[in-house]
């Protein structure tokens, strides 16, 4: 009986350890190329843009590159402090 149970406990926890893990997603690749028509960067894909008689060039201008602003610094607003009321009878 013993034996019994410790082949089912076995075959249990093998599928349990040999189970592969969920993939978190990666963030897909920044993009490096674009496509240069009539000296403009326009928004299409590879193939689109050499139908058009545009040139797909690699490192995209600065122009179309996210901006990353720098953080404003947190100032906090001045208290004032209250004055101390005294009880009075």
């Amino acid at each position: 009986m013993n034996k019994i149970v410790l082949a089912i406990a076995l075959v249990l926890l093998s599928s349990v350890a040999l189970a592969k893990s969920p993939k978190t997603p990666t963030p897909p690749p920044a993009q490096n190329h674009s496509c240069m028509l009539k000296d403009a960067v326009v928004e299409k894909t590879k193939k689109e843009c050499l139908k058009a008689g545009g040139k797909w060039e690699k490192n995209a201008p600065a122009a179309t590159a996210p901006v990353v602003a720098p953080a404003a610094p947190v100032v906090a607003p001045a208290v004032e402090p209250k004055p101390i009321e005294t009880p009075t009878k």
